[in-house]
Order: C-alpha cells, then structure tokens, then sequence
C-alpha cells in the first residue's frame, strides 16, 4: 500500500509538471535558459504564468533569464557598433525590435513582478532608437544603390534596383527611392524572347510540337515569380512579327543565324530556341 500510494504521490507530481499546459512551458522555459536561450526562456515563461500567475518556479526562472536576454542583445548591439561590418544598422534594427517586443510582453503580462522585471534588467523603450537605426540602415542602403546606378551594365543597375527597395523596407519613399528604383529596374531588365521550337522529328502527328515546347518554357518563367521581377519575356505576337514581316521563317525552320537577326530586331538579351529532333508516344493504359 506504502508503494502504491507513492506511486500515485509521483504520478500526480509529474502529471503537474508535464501534463497541464503551464508545467510544459515552465519545462521549455527551463530549457531555453539552461541552453542559453533567454529570450525564448522569457516567451515560454510569460506562456507559463498567463495560464497560473502565482507560479513561484515560473517568478525564479524568469528573474534569472530576463535580464540576461536584455544583456545579450545589448552587448550585440555594442559590438555590431564598434566592428561596423557590412549594413550592420540592419541587424542593430533587429536586435532593437527583439528589445522592444520583450519588454512588451513582460509589460502586457500585468503581473506583480512586472516592475521588478523592468527594473532590474536596464530596459527601456527603443521606440526612438529603432527609428533612427531604420533611418540609417535605409541611408546605407541608398547610398550603395547610387554608386551601383552610376554603373552602365544590367547586372550593377539590377542591384541598385535591390538597394533601393531594401531602403524602402526600412522607411517607406525613402528621398527618391521609389522613383530610381523603377529606372533601374528597367534598366537591369533581361529582355527575352522564346522562339518556336523547330520541329526535325519527321513527325507531324503530334501537332505544332515546337509550338507547344515553346509555350510551357513562357509558362515556367512567367510562374516563377522569384526571377521574373527583373525579367521581361518578349510577347509572341511580336515574335510572329517580325518572323513575317523578315520573311525569316518560310520553311517552317529557324536556324542559328536567323535566331540572332530576330533577337538583334526584337533589341533582346537572351533568346531561348531549340529543335525537337525525336519524337515518340504510348498509348494509355486503360483500365
């Protein structure tokens, strides 16, 4: 019976510690602190005494792993200050933002330590702070964006166009960010043109092929919105154009050279032409 009874003592223990809600995140809260990560030890601690605020163990763990959260990105913010690598006023904007949102939370938790917390950790609001390295991280930014516009090739006014958003990330119609950011875009824009595929397969059952070929490549580029934004795929009909008017096409065949006087007509960059030279084909299986 002695056994029996504490086993059901230790059950009990246990099942307050790992399976209420508030005794896993005092778990995880004891963790992240052991492993050095104060932050996410401060988030599940605050988790924790939201679902049972008079939680003692919960008070002890977040007296000891705020204050060391609010030092580490202090010290951060030092060091990114005294080495200056590259944009490092981006990175201080994080550490500042990771600053302000604890000392909101712990300031939204109302609890009766909430003054205690604040104090003791050297905390501030870093509302003012976070606008003037926003201000500065959009500065550095702009100013690479100019030396790279002053640069003829595409790939240099590609990367100004870049800079120039990044600037805007940080403070909206950052000087005249928006308008450069539109004349290097242009400028930075790889113009391509997709020809029909030729057809050399012998086979005319299947259809225009070539055509078809030609079609799916215009798809996959225009669907993939991660590359399109500084790519401009020329519109077929203009294509069909120029082939007409050049009378370049009148075998059904586009070679080489006639690929390259319908991309110099066209004022492209890139040409994308191919030829099909075999074809086969299965029936479905029905079943």
């Amino acid at each position: 019976m002695k056994k029996i009874a504490l086993l059901t003592f230790c059950l009990l223990a246990v099942s307050c510690a790992y399976f209420s809600a508030h005794g896993r995140a005092f778990k995880r809260a004891e963790s992240y602190n052991k492993s050095g990560k104060y932050e996410q030890a401060v988030y599940a601690a605050v988790d924790a005494l939201r679902l049972k605020p008079e939680y003692i163990e919960v008070e002890l763990s977040l007296d000891d792993a705020f204050p060391k959260a609010i030092k580490k990105h202090h010290h951060k913010i030092i060091r990114l200050k005294e080495k200056q690598p590259d944009f490092y006023w981006d990175k201080i904007v994080d550490e500042l933002r990771i600053l302000q949102d604890l000392r909101i939370t712990i300031e939204d938790l109302n609890h009766p330590k909430t003054d205690i917390w604040l104090t003791k950790a050297n905390i501030r609001n870093y509302n003012t702070e976070i606008e003037v390295a926003k201000s500065n991280a959009a500065e550095d930014h702009y100013k690479i964006a100019i030396q790279l516009k002053s640069k003829s090739d595409r790939e240099s006014q590609k990367q100004a166009a870049e800079q120039f958003q990044l600037a805007q990330s940080f403070i909206e119609n950052y000087k005249d960010s928006q308008k450069l950011y539109l004349i290097c875009k242009d400028a930075g824009t790889t113009r391509i043109a997709i020809l029909p595929f030729t057809n050399k397969s012998g086979k005319k059952q299947f259809g225009a092929i070539g055509e078809n070929i030609s079609n799916a490549i215009r798809s996959a580029l225009i669907n993939d919105f991660a590359i399109m934004e500084f790519i401009q795929i020329i519109d077929r009909q203009q294509i069909e154009k120029i082939i007409e008017e050049q009378k370049l096409s009148q075998s059904g065949l586009i070679d080489s050279k006639t690929s390259l006087k319908i991309g110099k007509l066209l004022g492209v960059h890139q040409i994308i032409s191919g030829e099909v030279t075999f074809l086969t084909a299965s029936n479905p299986q029905h079943v």
